[in-house]
């Protein structure tokens, strides 16, 4: 089941970079990672309201617009980079973006996942004394964790069902405001590249794919 729910997201990864490729003719990279950007944000924002109100059909929307968004992204952002740097400098520029990009991935990674547990750590704390509950740390890091099936031997049977209701509503609050920050970031993100990259003309159907792809679409800098 979840790989069918991320099955939109990898369709629209797939196909979506082909889209940019044929609308870097029409439109330059300031555009282009400016919508792309926003539709993460959208994504994203979808994605807390799906946390909080699980659905497969808001899933798939939610998943396809992450994927185009990062699909719109995924060539143009090397592209516009490139296209920054003279010709004899164009290998150094690759590898820093590269670096750069990944060190991005992994530092969205440990803030959100540090955002999901937080959040997921404080419903705990607040759901389980209200349910009359006794609240042992360990179990809420087993809980935090992922590891609820080890949690739930420690209390009686009666029990069980009453903290699996409280852990899946604390995951469910884990994901919506790990969700939430994501999309304010793209957000902030798009609204940056659209203030902060200067403007180029990009004359429709004056270019081949491979020349738009060449030539630089842009001059990045702050205005």
């Amino acid at each position: 089941m979840a790989g069918l729910g991320m099955l939109p997201f990898a369709l629209a990864m797939l196909v979506f970079p082909q889209v940019a490729r044929r609308l870097s003719t029409r439109l330059d990279s300031r555009r282009l990672l400016s919508i792309g950007l926003a539709v993460v944000a959208l994504g994203n924002l979808a994605m807390v309201f799906v946390a909080a109100q699980p659905g497969l059909p808001a899933l798939v929307l939610a998943m396809a617009l992450l994927g185009t968004g990062g699909g719109l992204l995924n060539g143009e952002t090397q592209k516009a980079i490139m296209g920054t740097v003279p010709p004899h400098r164009a290998g150094m520029a690759s590898g820093i973006s590269t670096t750069a990009r990944f060190t991005g991935i992994l530092m969205g990674f440990a803030g959100l996942g540090a955002v999901l547990a937080g959040t997921t750590r404080s419903a705990l704390q607040q759901a389980m004394p209200a349910a009359h509950l006794p609240l042992d740390a360990q179990l809420v890091d087993r809980i935090v964790a992922g590891d609820l099936q080890r949690a739930l031997q420690a209390y009686p049977a009666d029990v069980a069902a009453t903290v699996t209701g409280i852990a899946r509503m604390a995951y469910q609050q884990g994901f919506a405001q790990a969700f939430l920050v994501a999309g304010v970031a793209a957000a902030l993100a798009a609204l940056l590249v659209w203030l902060g990259m200067r403007r180029t003309d990009t004359a429709a159907g004056t270019r081949t794919g491979d020349d738009a792809q060449r030539a630089p679409a842009m001059r990045v800098g702050m205005r």
